[in-house]
């Protein structure tokens, strides 16, 4: 087991500018702090409250060890409870999702409300008193139909921070009237770092997503990295691309204030909005539109909105769709990469929408990253991998590591 000292003599050797070293990427231990001292301390987006539309609806969320109850109450809130019977630790609910009346531990047949409240036992001495016990609770919060979840086991960030200037994109995107058109998980077998990592850069995009980026703006995905909205400042043709579309977004009122803090310990936020490619109205293989006008649109303006909420929580979005993406660790080797397709609520498939032509774009992107992220370990873990300085293109890969680490740093100087 890694100690403080000699995690903090790796951050310190750790060369600005550059990967991480590998250890960072291979180590158990780390991976250890990291979910201590990092990810648990994070509001992680996990779904669409669409998923548990009725009371008794249920999902499980899986994070490493832990599994999480997501449930909507008889009073129509969402609950979120440890998947730990009160008694002896069993696990209560087994399957991925469903309904259920009550939360019945399968083991001793403990049985629980929705909200959490222990309410029926047998055998036990008259003296014992269920309105004492109950599920123990995960911080939760609903905010413009997005489920988030903390697993800090002190007091969470403060919601309101972590959430400031994202609302004016999410109602933009009419995410609270919006429903769930399908979902992937791609089990990838690399680190969740590197996972990120491949996400946040788009150096990789031009020979690994020639799909994606028929529909992109040329000189958006060449500024990629350098920041949320900064493009390829040298092209005179992405300038004008860009306030052409701003202007336009604008004009009708669909241009909300740029987000961009990468640089607090706690915070690694951005959110903007940026053209695609000229004639393109959405992400389809022939750049018309995939599904009906978001309801928080006036018109089609032709761009689309890049959320990061923090390094494993995304959205993007169309103006007629909208696609989350959350990055869940499962061991030190392995990350649950999860896309959502988010659409409106009263749209009907095979009326207003085809699934095929709704996905395509992420389905073969979320693919090729699957390939290049699991060859990407492989060679991590190699001994003939050194850290090597980060291109134009990954400076977003370099304010990451930079958060990483001083993230992992405040741990170790809070546990000291």
């Amino acid at each position: 087991m890694i100690t403080h000292e000699s995690l903090q003599e790796l951050i310190d050797k750790q060369t600005s500018n550059t990967s991480l070293t590998q250890r960072f990427y291979t180590d158990s231990s780390i991976y250890r702090h990291d979910l201590q001292s990092v990810i648990f301390n994070q509001w992680l987006l996990v779904d669409h409250e669409s998923r548990i539309a009725n009371p008794g609806e249920y999902f499980l969320f899986d994070i490493d060890d832990e599994s999480i109850i997501l449930i909507r109450g008889d009073d129509e809130e969402v609950y979120a409870h440890f998947n730990v019977c009160a008694l002896r630790g069993s696990r209560i609910c087994l399957e991925e999702e469903g309904t259920r009346r009550h939360l019945v531990c399968p083991y001793h047949a403990w049985s629980y409300e929705k909200n959490g409240q222990l309410s029926s036992v047998k055998f036990m001495p008259e003296s014992f008193d269920c309105s004492k016990i109950s599920l123990k609770p995960c911080h939760v919060k609903v905010h413009q139909g997005l489920i988030f979840l903390c697993l800090s086991q002190g007091s969470p960030p403060d919601f309101e921070t972590f959430i400031e200037g994202m609302t004016a994109f999410l109602e933009l995107h009419s995410t609270t009237s919006a429903k769930i058109a399908f979902r992937h998980n791609f089990d990838t077998k690399a680190n969740w770092k590197l996972v990120v990592e491949n996400f946040i850069e788009c150096y990789h995009c031009f020979p690994a997503h020639p799909e994606l980026c028929a529909v992109r703006d040329r000189h958006m995905i060449i500024g990629a990295g350098a920041g949320p909205s900064s493009g390829d400042a040298s092209s005179p043709e992405f300038a004008a691309s860009m306030q052409r579309f701003e202007e336009k977004a604008a004009g009708l009122d669909q241009l909300p204030p740029e987000v961009d803090d990468y640089e607090g310990a706690q915070q690694f936020r951005s959110a903007h909005r940026a053209p695609l490619r000229d004639g393109c109205l959405s992400e389809s293989d022939d750049g018309r539109p995939i599904a009906p006008l978001s309801h928080g649109f006036h018109d089609r303006d032709g761009g689309y909105t890049g959320i990061t909420f923090n390094p494993l929580s995304h959205m993007l979005a169309t103006n007629d769709a909208a696609f989350l993406f959350s990055f869940t660790p499962i061991s030190p080797e392995r990350t649950n990469a999860q896309i959502i397709w988010l659409i409106n609520n009263d749209a009907e498939e095979g009326e207003d929408y085809d699934i095929d032509r709704l996905t395509w774009a992420w389905k073969i992107t979320g693919s090729q990253d699957l390939i290049i992220t699991e060859n990407n370990y492989l060679g991590v873990k190699s001994r003939a991998y050194e850290p090597h300085v980060h291109s134009l293109m990954e400076t977003n890969v370099t304010a990451f590591c930079s958060w990483y680490l001083k993230n992992l740093e405040a741990s170790i100087a809070g546990n000291a």
